[in-house]
This record gives structure tokens, C-alpha cells and sequence, in this order.
């Protein structure tokens, strides 16, 4: 009786298909997931066949079914490695291109500052830009690294420091 794959998890439409192919005396073959007597889940590939008698009637059905919870567990993990390695080839590109934007960001103030006297004040607000392009290209190399999955030699993370830089950005603003 294949009531046993009424697990809650299985759809009516999916149920009806099984019970048309083998009451038509097609073999079925699927994925389901499956509940023990303990109220457990598992996922568990099943067969059934029906038995045909000589004059062409079925008489019983035999079903056979694998617990295969662990293979579904390695192919999950297996899809979300992917995702994960996938969204790391997007983050090392964006980090790439916001790279390339901090160098022109860099330049810009390098020529700013030579044509800047350097008693103004306006000397003061271009370091501020260039210790902003040195910690953005700092924390870009980090996630480069990062995304890389190579061996890196990380610096801890120190927030004071970042915190300090940060306070002279938003006195100014």
C-alpha cells in the first residue's frame, strides 16, 4: 500500500500521478520525502511495480524504497558551495570595478592637492579624501582576498581606528 508515502510532503496531483501509472501497470519511479513511525523526516527514492498476474490483472504491487537523506544532505550542501563560489566571482568583480573607481577617486585628489596651497584648508578636507581611498582600497583588497579563497594574511579589524576616521567625515557633514 503505498499510503506510506503520505507524509504530508507529497502533493494530491503527485499522489494521483503514482496511483494512475501503477493501476495502469506502468512502473513508477520517485524522490519523496518521507516520514518514520517516530515522526522523523527522511527523503527516500522509491519504486513500485506492479504484479501482473497470467491473464494480465494486477494482483499486488511491490515497491522498493532507499533512504537517501544523506545524498540529498551532500547535494545541498553541494548547491550551496556553488552559490556561495558563485557569489564570490560577483563579489571579487564588483570589488574589482570599485577599485578602479577609487583609483581615479585617488588621482583626482593627488592633483587636486599639488594645485592646493598647502596652508589652506582645503588642503585638510583632500587628505581627509586620500585616507578615505587608502581604507576603502584597504577593506577592497580584503574581500579580494576574500572572494580569492587564497591564504591571506588578515588584520584584525579595528574599529576605534575606523571610528576615529570616520568622526572627522561626519563633523564635516
Amino acid at each position: 500500500n503505498p499510503r506510506f508515502l503520505k507524509s504530508g510532503h507529497t502533493s494530491p496531483e503527485e499522489y494521483k500521478e503514482l496511483w494512475d501509472n501503477i493501476s495502469n501497470g506502468k512502473d513508477w519511479h520517485g524522490i519523496y520525502k518521507n516520514k518514520k513511525k517516530n515522526g522523523e523526516f527522511f527523503w527516500t527514492s522509491v519504486v513500485i511495480y506492479p504484479v501482473i498476474n497470467s491473464i494480465g490483472n494486477i494482483i499486488n504491487y511491490i515497491g522498493v524504497q532507499k533512504d537517501i537523506t544523506i545524498e540529498k544532505l551532500v547535494e545541498d550542501q553541494s548547491r550551496q558551495s556553488q552559490k556561495m563560489e558563485a557569489i564570490g566571482r560577483m563579489a571579487g568583480g564588483i570589488v574589482h570595478d570599485f577599485n578602479n573607481i577609487l583609483t581615479v577617486i585617488s588621482i583626482s585628489a593627488d592633483i587636486l592637492s599639488s594645485k592646493l596651497s598647502k596652508d589652506g584648508s582645503q588642503s585638510d578636507e583632500v587628505d581627509e579624501i586620500k585616507n578615505g581611498v587608502k581604507l576603502a582600497t584597504s577593506i577592497t583588497r580584503q574581500l579580494l582576498a576574500f572572494c580569492r579563497r587564497t591564504e591571506s594574511n588578515f588584520e584584525p579589524f579595528q574599529p576605534a581606528k575606523i571610528l576615529k576616521n570616520l568622526h572627522s567625515w561626519f563633523g564635516r557633514l
